[in-house]
């Protein structure tokens, strides 16, 4: 499987967006690691995501084959990446990751994101 990011993050702070119905959920993993995600208002009710969740957040360029019911399930494409971030937009919404993604991931690429709650 072509995974470009594998990590456990913890979020930081959930807050209403400028956009009505949205959340912005922001996490913070290893070193530098950052990540910013878009998030309905309809899935956040469903997930009861807080602040000082820990997650695991994957994505891939292939789909991720173990997926559970309580999982949060993405697909997207790579707007931007570079050396300093990676911008992919889910539906309209953006997740941001802010740091290095391995992996070969260039824009315009579909990708899959799994966010799972980790123990």
């Amino acid at each position: 499987m072509s995974i470009a990011l594998n990590e456990d993050i913890t979020i930081s702070s959930l807050k209403k967006a400028e956009i009505p119905g949205v959340y912005i959920l922001k996490a913070r993993g290893k070193g530098r690691l950052r990540v910013e995600l878009d998030l309905p208002m309809k899935l956040q009710e469903l997930l009861h995501f807080r602040s000082g969740d820990k997650l695991n957040i994957t994505i891939s360029k292939e789909e991720i084959e173990d997926v559970a019911d309580d999982d949060l399930y993405m697909r997207g494409v790579v707007l931007v990446k570079d050396r300093e971030a990676t911008i992919i937009s889910i539906g309209g919404l953006m997740l941001r990751v802010k740091g290095k993604v391995d992996g070969k991931l260039d824009e315009n690429d579909e990708v899959f994101v799994r966010v799972r709650r980790s123990n």
